[in-house]
């Protein structure tokens, strides 16, 4: 998440990170279907966009401009989660998934951790088979 972040972004990511960690606590993990914050706390945390009130920071640029950097920052970092875990399902479908061989196919055997009675490893041969 953070290598897209700093990515995305490119300097003062440094200055963002506590946003980021924020981010990420606050984000529901597909493994237990709750934020890390609200399993730690027992509550949802209350955040600037919780309390946004356009009508209200209307008459406040600055405020209004925190309000868009959160809301942009924020969606930046929960894009970023799910990239990651998308990236990371396909990686383990892509290892776990490929099966090269049915059954019945001929195939070499690594003999590196096979011991044999007799010989000395020097002379074995790499590959036993088919």
């Amino acid at each position: 998440m953070l290598r897209s972040y700093v990515h995305q972004f490119g300097d003062g990511w440094d200055l963002r990170i506590g946003d980021i960690e924020f981010a990420y606590i606050n984000s529901e993990q597909r493994s237990t279907g709750q934020t890390p914050f609200y399993l730690m706390s027992g509550a949802h945390p209350r955040t600037p966009l919780d309390l946004y009130n356009p009508a209200a920071t209307e008459e406040y640029s600055a405020a209004r401009d925190f309000v868009e950097q959160m809301l942009h920052a924020h969606q930046a970092a929960k894009s970023a989660i799910e990239q990651a875990g998308e990236r990371q399902k396909k990686d383990y479908d892509f290892r776990k998934a490929r099966v090269p061989f049915k059954a019945g196919d001929w195939v070499l055997l690594s003999s590196e951790n096979c011991k044999f009675q007799g010989r000395t490893d020097k002379l074995t041969k790499r590959f036993l088979g088919p």
